[in-house]
């Protein structure tokens, strides 16, 4: 956060000073009492528990700021005794989005808002790994990318930065205008648009489209939009889009191309990128390497190639950079060893039908000649029509060779039905039948064996993986 007095505070809160502290300038601010910079400023936000209750679990921890809707007497005998100021506010979250938008005019560096249905936060941590060879920077943490986690990014900037990448998620349409309001981004990446939560919107995945072109349109024509090349709907958003154009993927036509493109699953890919800046300039062919491979590695590397290029990175240091590489990202493509000799594909963070497609990929890439297997939670989100989509499901298992499939969940059978009979085997499971799933699956680990575990969050496909090695 960029330090602010209590009054600087009060006026980007919409707040009332309710009591005055000690002078000061707050430099950070948190919502959760059990991980905040001592002399914060601390945000109740109304959950199942309202934020106020945590206020003197804050002053312990020395919180110099409280912004709430309510101060018992008691709360304010202990925020005196601290030091502390003391700011009313109507609505915790509305109050910390306006705060944040007041700091957002003070970031004076390029702002990289990253969206689509698979695969953002693979982009933003590369791209923000990619940048920091240029200079510091800000990434979100995590894939804290909604109405809470886009401000809590923007009150971590402080000054001294060269760039700031964000991740952006939704839902519902809607939901993406306003954090496009927020992050008045001035850089875009589209990176595709898949099935995930059609249940939610009209008109399938064209609804879908509309809802992510959202945030273009809230960057407006003086922003760059990086797209793309290899998906229809994400492509055709160019066409609408008044301001610069830059297009990433295979397809022959993209500004950022990846040629000869060798991928070996787990053990990596080669490439070369070939980069025709739409602003203009030499061309420029670059060779690559990157430790993970699968359809996600390299279209993150595209994607972020794209969007340091156009701010300007300097090539060789980006080749560099990418090859050494590795995602410390949490249950997404971790390769975890498996009793008997057999090896996970632990990708269980979430899942829609286009990410269970490039899944399946990525373990035959992976696996190579070895047996395949696959624990599956089902997905959720999907309307009417999830039946369809999870025999479509079973049917892609089947055609990726697997030997044995264990599902989770709701629509597991369905899966199963697409599965169908011959020579591999599938078994369905409840949502809660972790361990019987773990049992089923585990004396078809052979020595060799790769095994993908993916399903939706709600799901928690990790729980078989978990049974199946006591971690």
């Amino acid at each position: 956060m960029f330090p602010m007095s209590g009054h600087r505070v009060a006026a980007g809160l919409g707040a009332a000073v309710v009591q005055v502290g000690r002078p000061c300038d707050f430099v950070a601010v948190g919502v959760d009492s059990r991980r905040l910079d001592q002399g914060a400023l601390f945000v109740a936000i109304q959950g199942r528990v309202p934020g106020e209750r945590y206020f003197k679990d804050a002053l312990a921890v020395g919180a110099l700021g409280l912004a709430g809707r309510r101060f018992s007497p008691a709360q304010r005998r202990a925020a005196r005794r601290a030091g502390a100021w003391l700011f009313k506010v109507a609505d915790g979250l509305t109050a910390l989005q306006s705060l944040a938008a007041d700091q957002r005019r003070l970031i004076q560096v390029p702002v990289v808002a990253v969206t689509g249905s698979n695969g953002k936060t693979g982009v933003k941590d590369l791209l923000a790994y990619l940048l920091e060879g240029e200079g510091p920077g800000l990434a979100t943490q995590g894939n804290l990318n909604n109405h809470l986690g886009v401000p809590l990014t923007l009150l971590r900037a402080r000054p001294g930065l060269d760039w700031v990448v964000a991740e952006a998620g939704m839902n519902h349409a809607g939901e993406l205008a306003a954090l496009g309001r927020l992050l008045r981004p001035t850089v875009v990446v589209e990176l595709n648009v898949g099935d995930a939560h059609t249940g939610n919107f009209e008109g399938g995945r064209r609804g879908v489209a509309a809802a992510k072109e959202e945030l273009l349109k809230a960057m407006g024509p003086v922003g760059l939009a990086v797209l793309n090349a290899d998906d229809p709907l994400v492509r055709d958003m160019g066409r609408r889009h008044r301001g610069a154009v830059a297009t990433f993927g295979l397809a022959q036509g993209a500004d950022l191309r990846l040629a000869s493109l060798r991928d070996r699953g787990a053990r990596g890919f080669r490439a070369t990128a070939l980069w025709r800046a739409p602003q203009g300039g030499r061309p420029l062919r670059l060779p690559l390497r990157m430790a993970s491979g699968g359809r996600a590695g390299w279209t993150a590397a595209a994607a972020a190639l794209a969007v340091a290029l156009s701010l300007g990175a300097e090539p060789r240091r980006l080749r560099r950079r990418l090859a050494s590489y590795a995602s410390a990202a949490r249950l997404r493509q971790e390769i975890r060893p498996l009793p008997f000799g057999a090896t996970a594909v632990l990708d269980a963070y979430n899942a829609n039908p286009q990410s269970m497609q490039a899944g399946l990929e990525y373990l035959a890439l992976s696996a190579g000649q070895g047996p395949r297997l696959a624990v599956l939670g089902c997905m959720l989100e999907l309307g009417a029509q999830a039946p369809a989509y999870h025999r479509a499901l079973g049917r892609q298992a089947r055609a990726a060779g697997l030997r044995a499939l264990a599902v989770l969940g709701e629509q597991a059978m369905e899966v199963v039905r697409g599965f169908g009979p011959g020579r591999g085997e599938a078994a369905a499971f409840g949502r809660d039948q972790a361990a019987e799933a773990a049992a089923w699956i585990k004396p078809r680990l052979v020595p060799g064996a790769w095994c993908l575990f993916k399903g939706s969050r709600g799901l928690a496909v990790e729980r078989v993986h978990a049974a199946l090695t006591g971690d």
